[in-house]
C-alpha cells in the first residue's frame, strides 16, 4: 500500500506487473465515481475495478466514512 495526501492506495502486484508493460510510460491519474457505489461491499469495487478496468483503488477514512478512489 502507498500512501499520499491521506488517501492509501491499494497496489495488487500482479496487476501492476501488467499494467506497466503495457504502456512506456506509466503514471497515476486521481479519479472519483458516484458515491452510490459505496452502498456495494469494498471488496466487490476493489475486484471489478481490477479485473474488469485494470485499475487501482484508493481509500480515505475520514470520521469512520470510508472513500474510495480509483487511479488509472
Amino acid at each position: 500500500m502507498v500512501k499520499k495526501d491521506g488517501d492509501t492506495a491499494i497496489i495488487n502486484k500482479y496487476l501492476l506487473d501488467e499494467v506497466v508493460n503495457v504502456v512506456e510510460y506509466p503514471y497515476a491519474i486521481k479519479g472519483e465515481f458516484n458515491k452510490d457505489y459505496l452502498q456495494l461491499p469494498e471488496d466487490i469495487i476493489t475486484i471489478t475495478l481490477e479485473t474488469h478496468q485494470r485499475y487501482f483503488s484508493s481509500k480515505k477514512i475520514r470520521m469512520g466514512n470510508c472513500q474510495i478512489n480509483l487511479l488509472l
